[in-house]
């Protein structure tokens, strides 16, 4: 691990572990990688209802339609404290939220060097809450945050682009890894499909990520209630699992859908043993600024079946470790034509494997600290108190 000059690093962030999603993941591995490499990271989040209070932890407030997620408002005069009382090195924003607001304030009042990552394209899912008109103001705001920041990283090109395109300035990429001793084949449980009820001859899909409208969920149930009546008249069984909640769980009868199978929220081994012993991963969201799911489902050796997009397409060769399809009808085409095709779906997970076993996280750490020194340097100038 790279750890030539040790940092005081503070993550400010609204959604942390417990919380299962690409962000708190994300933010996770960073948090371990600091410690590991001798730096002093420290996180402002909100606080979860069974923590004692500490400075760092400011009260949380569910968001509308997601209420298992949740934003943090803190004392301004407290969360001053706080920060002044560590004097951190730099400050990372990873949420745009007040909490991120509040700390972006008080960063450029105490001088401290601040940057931003972007993760996910809140103006974009406006449109699918029935809520559009909020789309030009949540970009504009967006924009207005990321670009009062040092550098705002990006985790794919086609984020970048989009972002450089907006209007947003100092872009940089911080792209993302896959824990491969996790996430391998070697988690294939060879009675898993028993294990649940199904047959060995059974196709099983898998799905991992938030079961939300954003994620374009709707066209991939349409797509398996298709699939499955197709390969049914063929005396095929096929079987769709959700991994993850949202709120389309409890907004449909997804649980009394016919082949349909709701695991709920699953974290490591467990996790990494749906994945191994699936089938099929597909994935129709097109809104993604990376895809971590992608990457973990490659690195179990999962054959993986996506809607084509900018940022998708960075994760897949076509035909080779993964397959695009270009429309919805396509994808239901090309997952009947999968499911019948066992050859090719060995094909694409060995080749998927052995893509995602050079996306290490520790190189991906290792550069990010050295665009948080750049950072740092380069400010020093302009922040007196940043100079040793």
């Amino acid at each position: 691990m790279l750890a030539t000059s040790s940092l005081k690093i503070t993550l400010v962030t609204e959604t942390f572990p417990p919380e299962i999603n690409g962000v708190s993941l994300t933010l996770e591995k960073l948090h371990n990688y600091l410690n590991l490499s001798g730096h002093h990271p420290s996180v402002i989040r909100p606080r979860r209802f069974s923590e004692p209070r500490k400075p760092e932890l400011v009260q949380g407030f569910p968001i509308p339609m997601y209420p298992k997620l949740r934003f943090g408002i803190g004392s301004p005069l407290r969360l001053y404290q706080t920060i002044k009382s560590k004097m951190p090195d730099i400050i990372h924003l990873a949420t745009e939220g007040p909490l991120g607001l509040a700390c972006l304030g008080i960063a450029k009042s105490l001088r401290i060097p601040v940057v931003s990552s972007f993760h996910t394209n809140f103006d974009l899912y406006a449109n699918d809450y029935k809520m559009g008109f909020l789309s030009s103001g949540i970009s504009h705001y967006l924009r207005w945050f990321h670009n009062q920041t040092e550098a705002t990283f990006a985790p794919s090109n086609a984020c970048l682009e989009r972002l450089q395109a907006l209007g947003y300035k100092n872009t940089k990429i911080w792209t993302r890894g896959v824990d491969t001793s996790l996430f391998n084949p070697i988690q294939k449980d060879l009675n898993f499909k028993s294990k649940i009820g199904l047959t060995e001859t059974d196709i099983l899909l898998l799905y991992v990520g938030r079961l939300a409208p954003e994620k374009n969920i709707g066209a991939l149930l349409e797509t398996f209630k298709k699939a499955r009546s197709t390969l049914s008249r063929q005396g095929k069984n096929l079987f769709l699992a959700l991994v993850g909640t949202g709120p389309l769980v409890e907004q449909s009868d997804l649980e009394k859908t016919n082949g349909i199978i709701l695991p709920g929220e699953l974290r490591g081994n467990h996790l990494a043993q749906w994945y191994a012993s699936s089938d099929i991963f597909v994935f129709p969201s097109t809104s993604e600024t990376f895809g971590n799911v992608i990457l973990e489902a490659q690195a179990s050796g999962l054959p993986v079946l996506c809607l084509n997009s900018q940022a998708i397409k960075e994760r897949i060769t076509n035909h080779h470790d993964g397959i695009l399809a270009a429309n919805i009808e396509e994808f239901e085409r090309l997952l009947i034509d999968l499911t019948a095709d066992k050859s090719k779906r060995d094909y694409l997970g060995k080749n998927a494997f052995i893509t995602a076993k050079s996306q290490k996280w520790d190189d991906i750490f290792n550069r990010l600290y050295l665009e948080y020194c750049k950072v740092i340097e380069s400010t020093k100038t302009n922040f007196p108190n940043q100079a040793a």
